[in-house]
């Protein structure tokens, strides 16, 4: 008897042990959100959330939270958590919990299916809740594993949070630093100048409403290079005879430029001689919506292959500028909306005009200042570029986690035997 007993304990002990394979229905139900007017958005203490977040507040909570939301309309399966009572509106469902399961546990489950993929819909994307329903999951033996589960999630998913956080508060730093330095500058010592304790070092430009380093020339843009508009599309030059590839406006993004989608069209030697791109070259977008013109990058491609259209403005330095400072002075441009309020809309599309952007006002400092400003710029730069490497890492981890953990690939067990060690 003791021996024909031994079995049946070792089976009980490991089942005990296992994870079981359920369908989500076995797991949790979708509920369907309540909708609210606009008008009962506005005030109160609860949040009330749609498909894509939070959309308003409401004096009333439909839910006690801490609690699920899943969007059912518009952004399907879009999964939300709320910490505090809730009210999901009629685009939503709100999850109930069948049976002894953790609920953040539930939730980083949620966030591990396919639910955006379930569209039902014709017209607007909906989720069925019925077809969630029928997607398999794999459940771990206890909710003590479900909690470890989550925490892991939790945890990784806060440093991801901070980091976030980090590199937007980097780049609102950078975005001050950038103003101080391209209108105070830095001094030999390198501190940025101050106009209010050193006001004889300033001199005033009046018709820009500035104060600007007294050592500072201004000029216009084609007093620091040279400006040339591309040349226009015509299918009268596609002969062949002279086929040569050009970029465009939809080639050249913030800070960088797509190599890959390049078109060609007939370009005489004559030609060449006038939009012929050189290593070095910046590159404006020319015609573009209002918050965009102006858009520019550095060309990097190789010497005597690309041209470029009308869609695009070339500006090439001269001896008095460098090239990062002239392209830092177009992206402040950019941010700060100087090209939108010289450029001419179109009906839909806003010019920024060759002529115009040739005679625009440019602060230069000696080129030793701008050396030194370009140094703290790329350093900032640097320090952004690393703490979003670090981010990229961690949402690598953070996915590969997902899936180990929430399909019982890896066990929590596991992770606590190698912290242990």
């Amino acid at each position: 008897m003791i021996n024909s007993d031994l079995p049946t304990n070792k089976v009980s002990l490991q089942s005990q042990n296992q994870w079981q394979i359920k369908k989500l229905w076995n797991v949790i139900s979708l509920e369907y959100g309540t909708g609210l007017t606009g008008s009962q958005r506005i005030y109160g203490d609860f949040p009330v959330y749609g498909s894509n977040g939070q959309v308003g507040k409401n004096g009333a909570f439909l839910v006690n939270g801490p609690g699920i939301i899943v969007g059912r309309k518009g952004s399907i399966g879009k999964v939300l958590w709320s910490s505090e009572p809730f009210w999901p509106i009629d685009t939503t469902y709100y999850v109930r919990v069948n049976g002894n399961y953790d609920l953040r546990w539930c939730y980083w489950l949620l966030l591990s299916l396919p639910l955006d993929q379930l569209d039902s819909s014709t017209g607007i994307p909906g989720l069925n809740r019925n077809d969630a329903y029928e997607l398999l999951v794999k459940v771990p033996p206890n909710t003590e594993e479900q909690r470890r589960i989550a925490h892991i999630l939790d945890t990784i998913d806060a440093q991801i949070q901070e980091t976030e956080q980090l590199i937007a508060k980097l780049k609102q730093v950078k975005a001050g630093l950038l103003h101080d330095l391209l209108t105070r500058g830095i001094d030999e010592h390198g501190e940025v100048r101050d106009p209010g304790a050193h006001p004889e070092q300033f001199k005033e430009v009046f018709q820009e409403k500035i104060t600007i380093p007294g050592e500072w020339e201004i000029l216009q843009v084609k007093g620091v290079g040279t400006v040339q508009l591309g040349r226009q599309r015509s299918p009268l030059h596609q002969t062949g005879r002279y086929t040569t590839p050009y970029l465009r406006v939809a080639n050249v993004f913030d800070g960088w430029i797509d190599y890959s989608d390049v078109l060609e069209m007939d370009f005489t030697p004559e030609e060449r001689e006038i939009y012929n791109l050189v290593p070095g070259d910046i590159l404006l977008n020319e015609g573009q919506s209002l918050k965009l013109v102006g858009r520019c990058a550095i060309y990097t491609g190789p010497l005597d292959t690309f041209c470029f259209q009308n869609t695009l403005v070339r500006f090439r330095c001269n001896a008095r500028v460098i090239l990062e400072y002239c392209q830092a002075v177009f992206k402040y441009w950019l941010d700060r909306g100087k090209f939108a309020l010289i450029a001419k809309q179109t009906t839909s599309v806003a010019h920024l005009g060759a002529d115009r952007f040739a005679k625009m006002t440019f602060f230069c400092p000696t080129l030793n200042e701008q050396h030194r400003i370009i140094a703290i710029l790329n350093a900032q730069h640097a320090h952004i570029a690393t703490e979003e490497a670090h981010l990229n890492k961690l949402r690598q981890i953070k996915r590969g986690l997902m899936h180990d953990l929430l399909t019982g690939a890896v066990r929590v067990t596991q992770l606590t035997a190698v912290d242990a060690q």
